[in-house]
């Protein structure tokens, strides 16, 4: 159940709002098994980011919300653990190193062992609003040059937040 309320007396300002080892440790176990998440060493983050959120939604404390999202398994909350917990950090040609390992080695490597049937699947997970898709989309280019075009080349991008897959469609 989603609280309503300012929960700010009209202050605009929020302090974090404390975790139990109890609570901290549900949260995690439900995020990390239900969403392959560690927040094992992110107590930290998970307060920073959910502090004002709860509170704005009326929220006195996170036994309160662990409970809701534990209990009810509210889309809506549990969309919000995800969109603030989640990094949502993507940018072009991110992780320089990355890119030239995936440009030099994966690229010939792949399309060498499909040669034959011309078919490359990759799939880019957690890729955010979806540039790096976009980066292997070119670089895939690039490398095929004029035989693109007999190439068979899909990309799946996915994100664990609503939110990035929005901005991304």
């Amino acid at each position: 159940m989603i609280k309503s309320g300012s929960g700010a007396g009209g202050s605009g300002s929020f302090s974090a709002l404390a975790i139990s080892d109890s609570d901290f440790s549900r949260l995690v176990k439900f995020v990390q098994g239900n969403y392959g998440i560690d927040l094992t060493q992110k107590r930290q983050l998970i307060t920073g980011r959910l502090s004002t959120p709860l509170k704005q939604r009326g929220y006195k404390s996170f036994t309160e919300f662990v409970n809701d999202v534990l209990q009810s398994k509210d889309n809506d909350l549990i969309t919000l653990l995800l969109d603030k917990l989640t990094t949502n950090y993507t940018f072009f040609m991110r992780e320089k190193e990355h890119l030239d390992l995936f440009c030099k080695q994966i690229i010939p490597d792949i399309v060498q062992r499909h040669q034959r049937d011309k078919t490359l699947a990759i799939w880019s997970a957690g890729c955010s609003t979806g540039e790096e898709p976009y980066n292997i989309t070119m670089f895939l280019f690039d490398y095929l040059g004029a035989q693109a075009s007999q190439w068979d080349t899909r990309i799946l991008a996915t994100d664990i937040s609503n939110r990035a897959m929005t901005a991304a469609k």
